[in-house]
């Protein structure tokens, strides 16, 4: 009987044997081979490049920092490069480097999920918000091979605008007496103006996620990818923030449906699918 492989996710030292191991890899991790093939991909496809671009000067620059991160390192560079599985961690210097070049190439519709991920998981000495807008973004900027990437840079920095406000209202210290919070009991009451969530209503009907009788169906028939939409309407500023817990209860009564307090506290690899899923569905609120 064949012995079960164990799994990771760092990449395989040299001399280590890869036929032990099984890589453990989600959808928004920043592994830097996936990045590579993938501006491969688009070089070898795309006809919006820029006239100063030469393809094979670009992917060869591109692999030899690539090589260079992994001798240091001592990762089995020639084995990944043809395998993958090289996840730059948030720890590392080439972090930065590395989720620039993957801005440049990322699905535009799940930048948002991407960096978002990212932010939550992120264990660098950094500030995250102003490692992406004055490192990721430049990196992204003077390194994208393509013409035109007006549409990339204003949703960037959208994104980091709305973490700064975020940052701003959160840190703001309440002078004065403090007062008791109205209590809220309707799922109404969530949000910031009330005529709001009827057209979140109407937008889910037309998109399926809900019957026209008003009862749950979903993207993917899972009670939980209604944490994925919760955060998407508190990002886009439809509802107000109150607790993870509060805000799930009243989703879970209009909705009916269950969820348990470890569903609030686990995000998995179905969450961030249905989030860039709701990015798209839920429109931006026009200022």
């Amino acid at each position: 009987m064949p012995q079960k492989r164990k799994k990771r996710r760092e990449p395989l030292k040299i001399g280590e044997n890869p036929n032990e191991w099984e890589f453990e890899k989600y959808e928004y991790d920043l592994d830097i081979i996936d990045i590579y093939r993938q501006l491969e991909k688009l070089l070898n496809t795309s006809s919006e490049l820029r006239p100063d671009i030469n393809k094979k000067e670009y992917l060869e620059n591109l692999k030899y920092s690539i090589e260079y991160y992994c001798k240091f390192r001592n990762i089995n560079f020639n084995l990944h490069f043809n395998t993958g599985d090289i996840i730059i961690p948030s720890t590392e210097e080439y972090y930065v480097n590395t989720l620039g070049m993957a801005l440049i190439c990322w699905d535009f519709y799940k930048i948002r999920a991407l960096l978002n991920h990212q932010k939550e998981k992120y264990l660098g000495k950094e500030d995250f918000v102003k490692m992406v807008e004055f490192g990721a973004y430049s990196i992204m900027v003077n390194n994208s091979p393509f013409a035109d990437i007006k549409e990339r840079q204003q949703l960037i920095m959208q994104w980091v605008e709305e973490q700064q406000q975020d940052k701003k209202q959160s840190g703001k210290i309440i002078q004065g007496k403090k007062t008791k919070p109205a209590e809220i009991k309707k799922w109404k009451d969530l949000f910031l103006d009330k005529a709001q969530a009827e057209s979140i209503i109407k937008i889910l009907k037309t998109h399926e996620v809900v019957n026209k009788d008003g009862t749950w169906i979903g993207l993917t028939d899972k009670n939980t990818e209604i944490l994925a939409l919760i955060d998407v309407l508190r990002e886009k500023r439809y509802i107000k923030k109150y607790s993870q817990t509060l805000t799930a209860k009243l989703f879970c009564e209009k909705f009916e449906l269950n969820l348990s307090d470890r569903s609030l506290r686990t995000k998995t690899q179905a969450y961030y699918d249905n989030l860039s899923e709701y990015q798209w569905i839920i429109p931006d609120l026009k200022s």
